[in-house]
Formats: C-alpha cells, sequence, structure tokens
C-alpha cells in the first residue's frame, strides 16, 4: 500500500510525495512522482529531482492510453 501527500511546486508543476513500501502513513520509502502533460527535457527532470530531495523521483507523460514513464529513479545527487 501506499501513501501519497500533494503538493504543488513554486513552478507549478504537480507532484505526488508516496510513502512507498509501506501500509502505514509517513513510513517506507519516500519518492515524488509528476504527472506531466508532455515530455521534459532530462535537465529540467532532474532540478526538479534536485528540487524533490527524495532518494527516487519519477516522471510519467500522458498518453491516450495511459502513462508512460519518461524517466524514473532520478535522485537528488547532481552529476557533472
Amino acid at each position: 500500500m501506499t501513501h501519497a501527500r500533494t503538493r504543488t511546486a513554486v513552478s507549478s508543476q504537480r507532484f505526488t510525495q508516496v510513502d512507498a513500501f509501506t501500509d502505514r502513513p509517513f513510513a517506507g520509502n519516500p519518492a515524488a512522482v509528476c504527472l506531466l502533460p508532455s515530455p521534459r527535457d532530462s535537465k529540467w527532470m532532474q532540478h526538479v529531482a534536485q528540487e524533490m530531495n527524495l532518494a527516487e523521483t519519477a516522471f510519467l507523460v500522458r498518453r491516450a492510453d495511459g502513462f508512460v514513464s519518461r524517466a524514473t529513479g532520478l535522485t537528488s545527487a547532481v552529476t557533472r
């Protein structure tokens, strides 16, 4: 079971923070999930992941038949 808290980032990008791998609120592994209306570039997604400051951030893009993962597993660490 996953518990979720939804917030809106300053840039108006909605995301949901979920508690994965638990059946209790505020337990398990926190992760951010962003539902995007259209694909975004990798640099933008990395910046969002940094802002979320969570171990994992997933980006899903809406399609006619559901959602497709644009990128998952982005962490708050920056690779240079």
